[in-house]
């Protein structure tokens, strides 16, 4: 017997599960909620609950990944327009420092982000602030670039409103 599911973490997964999920026996525990208001509708979604760990958990998850594997350089595209997440961005600066060294990438345009640049430069470690189409677009150019793994590292910030910094 399924008494819960923990996940999903976007809203239309969300909210896929919890259409088959609505039972008051099976709880849905979204480990990051999704950012679509409806999910906060009780009367829609009465057995959905959200948690959301603390930017700084994510910070410090990345920065562990980077003394873990020895990875002392690193790009970090972000746009300035539209940054994803502030508070990570900062965090992130701060905390990276005595670990490795980065290359800041910005564009208001995903299609002159400078990839081919980054890919002679020989940076292995890209850190994205990015979001919703400029990543999906700029993910589409690393792929068509062979810029994947096994030779490269994403790593991808998703957008966080709390304030626990």
């Amino acid at each position: 017997q399924i008494v819960g599911i923990v996940g999903p973490e976007c809203s239309d997964s969300t909210k896929v599960v919890a259409s088959i999920t609505g039972r008051p026996e099976i709880a849905l525990i979204n480990v990051h909620l999704g950012s679509a208001p409806e999910l906060a509708d009780r009367i829609l979604y009465p057995y959905s609950y959200g948690i959301r760990p603390s930017t700084s958990a994510d910070v410090d998850a990345v920065i562990a990944l980077f003394r873990y594997n020895k990875w002392t350089r690193a790009a970090v595209l972000y746009n300035s327009k539209m940054l994803v997440d502030y508070n990570s961005f900062l965090l992130f600066q701060r905390k990276i420092i005595g670990t490795a060294s980065l290359t800041y990438t910005s564009s208001a345009s995903p299609t002159q982000l400078p990839l081919e640049q980054l890919r002679r430069s020989y940076v292995r470690v890209i850190v994205s602030f990015l979001r919703d189409e400029t990543l999906k677009r700029v993910l589409c150019l690393a792929y068509f670039k062979n810029m994947t793994y096994p030779r490269y590292q994403w790593i991808l910030f998703e957008p966080n409103d709390d304030s626990n910094v």
